[in-house]
């Protein structure tokens, strides 16, 4: 190899495909060939004998076999004339050389005919006939000489307007040969103008370097002689005759050159090939010129002016891939792999394709036409988008074999692992690549399949078949035809008519239409086989690193190539939130988690997909709906004979007997004050918590989640969406405890319920100003009116703020109720001055609580809430403007923004005057405040947990839109007047714990503990007499309980803890494996609490 560049650069382009041919090629490696001139009779005569002098001395110096013997420069130089005679003498003509054709020649543009000088036209040359040219030898040495005597170039009229081009022909004059004895017609060819290619006779002139070549092995006076050749221009042959000029004697040669080194000859070769890759290579110096005398037909001599080679012209081949067009149709020569090597080519290649989306279709539509792929063109935003390095990587993927995934993990995981980290995470690219492109074909097949039912919508009906006319009873009946119906006419001919609809072209081997999707992972599992949460979760993320959960459905299949390919291992279901590994239940068949509905599944969905273990049981669709009222009443009467044979339940022990936790289903309420949307944590529980028939809407308000057994919206068990809370507590009493069973006989604890209800509550704008009845006003109510008052049970509750959370309380105290009278001329227009006066007496009593504090403040609230419409509405217009003109009070201050909030909600309600004689209380996350039985209230913003005893009786007089009843809410208040730190509710640790802060409040029914872990922290609680219910609001985790038993929960999950059950709550990693601060609230009840 050269210094010049790797050796195969300077070698012809055989082997190599064209376009990079192209690309090497420079013009240097194109031999162009100067014009040679035209000589006249005369000089032809000189320079033939100094030729062949010259080449005789050099055959001398040199022998080849074409030399007739051996000559010395010394005998050379004492030559004769007649030596020099024999010298020229022609050489006969091989058997393998043609005749030189007519002395007439025409070329491509001009037709030059010779005549003799002194010969006009129409006469004919009488010495010789004219004979027939021979073609010229490509090798220096075998050049023949050609007559002196002077011919006339005479052009005939030209073919085409470009120049003249001449060829000198003369008769063959005989001369004596070397041994004297014969003759033969010998003439010498006159080169023609350059055209770079080889004229009509074979012809062809010396190029540049075969000019050099010549120049190396000839003498410096021969080298000399042919540049003054190369330098003349062809002459204006004048009519006359003129004598030939002297023949000079010839100069002495010199001493033949010494053979070139092999390093010399490489650098020649190389120079004479050129730098192929070297853009700025510099021209090869010019070929020294010396003075020569003018001939006698120039009049001054020419000058010679070296032009520097031109610069080489590359293929522009990011062009050519640029164009849409040229890349199509080169993408059809090439195969993937080809294309691999074309894009390694520069990185400005693969730029250019990768930002042009059209050329990345091209490119992603020639490679993965073969699994059904084709471009977007429904009117839909395409889904899921594909590109380059997904083609690579799912090229690289399906070159696999799927044992090799296996093995590699296994090699992985060992502790002296000898597996580059670089292959698994090529792997687990591969597999990401690979889901990818199989939910790209599952939308295309869907938005296909949409698109063609569009279209058959609204095509016409077929008309029906023509009906035969009817067969009258007269005449003997015809026979029917016993040949069959020919099928094949009744389908090549249909009797529809009208448009047909189209039909899906879309085929696949990854994927067929109804049917489940195998997608896959690669998660090394260290468990082997079984895979573990983690494991699972890592699957989780890995579908997140895709970029396709908003693409999955429940139902898809993922299977996790690194832990095998036997059975349904490493196989798992996504359930809508989660993946569920089917061997989770132990079976060989793999079946499907129980609250996953396979009824709502298409015929064959999981055919080979999940596999059966040769049961032959696949799992199938079967459309119950026409007979679901008998199904439901045979069911019914099944249920009856299971209670009447059996111990109630027993079949739902068997099941869930072993667990003393289970995940429950809450249920959601709808109000005008919710949350709207995935604002509200309501919304944001309900979706994680999988209730069936959910559907998250961003204009419905989201205000309450229930959790527990109240019959007007039940919970239910999550393994079995037709169980209740209640039904399972009530077939097995431990859950529930003796002791409350025993205590909370009243309340049905017995029969499954619990004696309290645990909610979420998502606030927006304000509730109504309410209170709640104790136990005897709610008999006497449910009792009075039973529409309204749907329950005879008293309902205390406290509420713990999830995020910053304000609500108005109990009374305010006397004095700043007295105050407010004062600053706010339009309150105190509300209250008749008797009232007034009344109550600014007992307002400065040292004892509120006091029988006749109370009356006081019982006729102030009663007359409020009962004013005329048109006073309190006036009087609220002005307290308005002069708030919105900044015309409080300094006592004014703390109400005006509460008062502007109520009015903006609730305008011209009476209830935004209760700013005036309500707490106004604002909490942070973690604080709480608890409310008894005939305690006003009204929650204004926020998110809380609340628990109350289980009821829903609630008494409305103020900032609401339903019933509203003043006369009950005034006789069931307990007026109360005191500060707000009076209702609020200190946590304290919950029996020696560090983590978990109990929420007591003064009644039996409950108590809510809250659990606050971080990463790395445990906290264990001890048995519970009583039945608790729990909701995790941030965070993942897990909860175990017993030896085994263990429970995974997250963010919005519910789940039911049995009595006298220890439990440990831990946090762990999310799909994203981050570990975040674990919070749980856990409603229970306890006699000894």
């Amino acid at each position: 190899m050269d210094s010049l560049g790797p050796a195969y650069q300077n070698v012809p382009v055989r082997g190599r495909p064209l376009i990079f041919a192209a690309m090497t090629t420079e013009p240097s490696e194109v031999g162009e060939v100067e014009e040679a001139p035209v000589l006249d009779a005369g000089e032809v005569g000189v320079y033939e004998a100094l030729y062949n002098a010259a080449h005789t001395a050099t055959q001398d110096i040199y022998p080849s076999p074409a030399s007739s013997g051996r000559r010395s420069p010394q005998k050379m130089e004492s030559a004769s004339e007649a030596e020099l005679d024999a010298i020229r003498k022609p050489r006969k003509l091989s058997k393998s050389r043609k005749q030189v054709p007519p002395a007439q020649v025409t070329t491509r543009q001009h037709t030059v005919e010779a005549t003799p000088v002194g010969v006009t036209d129409g006469q004919h040359y009488p010495q010789s006939p004219p004979q027939p040219a021979t073609p010229p030898h490509h090798h220096h040495h075998h050049h023949h000489e050609q007559s002196s005597q002077d011919v006339e170039l005479r052009p005939i009229e030209p073919l085409l307007s470009s120049p003249f081009q001449y060829q000198q022909a003369q008769p063959t004059q005989p001369s004596p040969h070397a041994n004297g004895g014969d003759q033969s017609p010998r003439k010498r060819p006159t080169p023609l103008e350059h055209n770079k290619s080889s004229s009509r006779h074979g012809v062809k002139t010396l190029t540049d370097k075969q000019l050099q070549k010549l120049n190396r092995r000839s003498t410096p006076n021969i080298e000399h002689t042919i540049a003054r050749e190369r330098e003349r221009e062809v002459p204006t042959i004048p009519q006359q005759e003129y004598p030939p000029p002297p023949i000079p004697p010839p100069k002495p040669l010199l001493t033949p050159p010494t053979p070139p080194s092999p390093e010399e000859y490489a650098n020649a070769r190389a120079q004479r090939r050129g730098h192929v890759l070297d853009k700025s290579r510099a021209p090869l110096p010019a070929p020294p010129v010396e003075e020569r005398v003018p001939s006698i037909h120039e009049s001054e001599p020419q000058s010679i002016e070296s032009e520097e080679p031109p610069e080489p012209q590359y293929y522009p081949l990011t062009r050519h891939i640029a164009d849409s067009v040229l890349l199509g149709n080169l993408l059809c020569y090439l195969a993937y792999f080809e294309w691999c090597q074309l894009s390694a080519v520069s990185r400005e290649i693969r730029q250019v394709v990768s930002e042009n989306r059209e050329l990345e279709e091209l490119v992603l539509e020639r490679y993965l036409r073969t699994v059904g792929y084709d471009r977007w063109i429904w009117k839909q935003p395409e889904p899921l988008k594909l590109n380059l390095a997904d083609l690579c990587n799912y090229m690289r993927g399906v070159s696999i074999p799927s044992h090799q995934y296996a093995r590699t993990a296994e090699a992985y995981l060992q502790s002296n692992s000898s597996v580059n980290p670089i292959t698994t995470h090529e792997m687990a690219a591969s597999c990401r690549a690979f889901t990818r492109v199989v939910l790209r074909l599952r939308v295309q097949a869907e938005a296909e399949a949409e698109h063609i039912a569009r279209i058959t919508a609204a095509l016409p009906q077929p008309s029906p078949p023509l009906q035969k006319p009817a067969k009258w009873a007269r005449g003997p009946p015809s026979r029917s035809s016993s040949r069959a119906p020919s099928p094949s006419s009744s389908f090549s001919h249909p009797h529809t008519s009208g448009p047909r609809a189209p039909v899906s072209t879309f085929r696949s081997p990854l994927f067929r239409p109804r049917r489940a999707p195998l997608l896959q992972v690669f998660v090394p599992s260290p468990e082997g086989d079984w895979l573990s949460d983690a494991s699972v979760l890592e699957c989780e993320a890995e579908l997140k690193r895709s970029g396709v959960t908003h693409c999955l459905r429940a139902g898809d299949i993922v299977w996790d190539v690194a832990v095998g390919d036997e059975g349904n291992v490493g196989r798992l279901v996504w359930d809508g939130s989660y993946l569920i590994d089917l061997d989770y239940t132990y079976s060989r068949v793999g079946d499907l988690p129980r609250y996953l509905p396979t009824m709502a599944f298409p015929p064959s969905y999981f055919h080979r997909v999940i596999r059966t273990m040769g049961t032959g049981n696949p799992v199938v669709h079967v459309d119950l709906s026409p007979w679901e009222d008998q199904i439901a009443f045979n069911l019914q009467l099944l249920q009856d004979r299971m209670k009447t044979e059996t111990r109630p339940g027993e079949i739902w022990l068997r099941t869930v007997r072993e667990k003393e936790l289970f995940k429950i289903l809450p249920t959601t309420q709808t109000y005008d004050w919710g949350k709207t949307g995935s604002t509200s944590k309501v919304a944001q529980f309900a979706a994680a918590s999988k209730i069936p028939g959910f559907t998250l809407k961003s204009d419905v308000p989201y205000a309450e989640l229930w959790m527990g057994t109240h019959p007007s919206s039940p919970s239910h068990v999550l393994s079995d969406v037709n169980i209740t809370l209640a039904s399972c507590l009530a077939a097995q009493p431990e859950l529930v405890g003796e002791k409350v069973a025993s205590r909370f006989k009243d309340a049905g604890a017995a029969e499954g319920n619990l004696p309290f209800l645990f909610k979420i509550l998502a606030i927006r704008k304000a509730l109504s100003i309410q209170t709640h009845p104790d136990k005897a006003t709610a008999e006497k109510l449910h009792k009075e009116q039973p529409n309204v008052y749907k329950d005879a049970n008293h309902k205390p509750e406290m509420a713990i703020a999830l995020t910053p959370f304000t609500a108005l309380c109990g009374f305010l105290p006397l004095e700043r109720i007295a105050t407010y009278l004062a600053a706010a001329p339009e309150f105190a227009a509300l209250i008749p001055q008797i009232i007034s006066e009344k109550f600014i007496v007992a307002s400065q009593s040292l004892n509120p609580s006091g029988p006749s504090e109370k009356s006081a403040l019982k006729d102030l609230f009663s007359a409020l809430m009962t004013a005329e419409v048109g006073l309190f509405t006036d009087q609220l217009d002005k307290l308005v403007q002069r708030y919105t003109n900044d015309g409080e009070t300094e006592a004014e201050r703390d109400v005006k923004e509460l008062v502007l909030t109520l009015y903006t909600q609730f305008p011209g309600d009476i209830g935004v005057f209760c700013a005036f004689v309500l707490n106004y209380i604002k909490m942070d996350a973690g604080e709480a405040i608890f409310l008894s039985a005939g305690e006003p209230h009204a929650y204004i913003s926020g998110d809380i947990v609340e628990t109350m005893a289980t009821s829903d009786n609630v008494i409305r007089a103020g900032l609401t839109p339903k019933l509203r009843d003043v006369p009950n809410l005034v006789a069931g208040l307990t007026y109360n007047a005191a500060e707000p730190s009076k209702h609020l509710i200190q946590p304290v640790a919950f029996r020696g714990t560090q983590h978990t802060s109990l929420y007591d409040p003064p009644i039996p029914e409950f108590s809510v503990l809250r659990v606050e872990l971080a990463d790395g922290q445990m906290e264990t609680h001890p048995p519970i007499d009583g039945p608790s219910v729990a909701i995790v609001t941030s965070g993942w985790g897990e909860v175990r309980w017993g030896s085994t038993g263990v429970l995974h929960v997250r963010q919005g999950e519910v789940f039911f803890i049995g009595a006298g059950s220890e439990l440990q709550f831990a946090p762990r990693p999310d799909a994203d494996g981050k570990v975040d601060t674990l919070n749980i609230y856990r409603a229970f009840v306890d006699v000894h609490a």
